[in-house]
């Protein structure tokens, strides 16, 4: 239980961490296959084994193209069996393949990049004579034979860390204008090979996504100052209090109804005299009030 949830723990680390690219980013490795070939009438060929090794680099963050190779044999099963060869049967078939890969992976983010492939390539093979009784031991039945292939798959590939990551794929060869039996039994004419394989990949150059440097944005556009003509005056100045303002004019009150001027009885030889009518000081003008006693003094004199 505790090696379960450590190896558990190991997992989701592993996922959190290595989060990888394939851009500018060159990718050596090797590889172990477990190969079947069939598409014939019949099916004579057994589980047979296949060792290789690739070379890709990424054109894009989710795009390798390269080239994978490998050598293997397989050899001739009882019928419809995959595994136990044939025991009347001794021979077994060699096999070269060599294809010119492209490889498209998904942007998941993440440390496990699910991809595609397809490849356009050659097997070489040679179906021989491995009876070691026989006197045509090692002998090519057919001499060795090259079909151009068309290759399609899909796979997986786990980065563990920043430069290692394992891969995982199943993928169908085809053989173009294959017509010979390829297994022993003169009548099997395998025009496919299926391998599934897995595999280790050290990728060195480029970089991780994350570190590529950020995009540096623009500095800032800064205005050339305004040169003044004349220096600004920064000297602190005095504070001088403003003055207050003069006070309002008296206003001259003005009575509703000028007073009766007092008359004065004729006398003779004496001087008329009427009280209450002044003039405005130093002018020549007569006041208000005074104007007002004359008026009233004019009315009474006309009735």
């Amino acid at each position: 239980m505790k090696r379960a949830l450590f190896v558990t723990m190991l997992l989701a680390a592993s996922f959190a961490s290595a989060v990888e690219t394939w851009d500018n980013r060159f990718n050596i490795g090797g590889h172990a296959n477990i190969i079947k070939f069939w598409g014939g009438a019949v099916n004579h060929s057994a589980l047979g084994w296949q060792l290789g090794g690739h070379a890709l680099y990424g054109i894009t963050p989710n795009v390798q193209i390269g080239l994978e190779a490998g050598y293997g044999c397989f050899r001739p099963s009882a019928t419809g069996r995959l595994i136990p060869a044939a025991d009347d049967l001794d021979f077994r078939t060699l096999a070269l393949p060599v294809n010119l890969v492209v490889r498209a992976g998904l942007p998941t983010g993440a440390a496990i990049k699910p991809y595609g492939v397809l490849g356009l390539g050659a097997v070489r093979w040679d179906l021989q004579n491995n009876d070691k009784d026989s006197p045509d031991y090692g002998e090519s039945v057919h001499g060795q034979r090259t079909n151009a292939t068309a290759l399609v798959g899909i796979g997986a590939e786990w980065f563990f860390n920043d430069s290692w990551a394992l891969d995982a794929r199943a993928q169908n060869a085809f053989l173009l204008n294959q017509k010979l039996d390829n297994t022993g039994y003169g009548d099997d004419v395998n025009s496919m090979m299926f391998q599934g394989r897995v595999g280790i990949s050290f990728y060195f150059g480029g970089q991780k996504d994350e570190k590529k440097p950020p995009l540096q944005s623009s500095p800032p556009v800064v205005s050339p100052a305004v040169e003044l003509e004349e220096p600004l005056d920064t000297a602190p100045r005095e504070v001088v209090p403003a003055e207050p303002p003069p006070p309002p004019p008296p206003v001259e009150e003005i009575p509703d109804a000028a007073p009766e001027a007092e008359v004065i009885p004729d006398q003779v030889d004496a001087a008329l005299v009427l009280q209450g009518v002044n003039f405005e000081f130093n002018k020549d003008e007569l006041t208000s009030q005074a104007r007002l006693i004359l008026d009233n003094v004019t009315k009474k004199l006309q009735d």
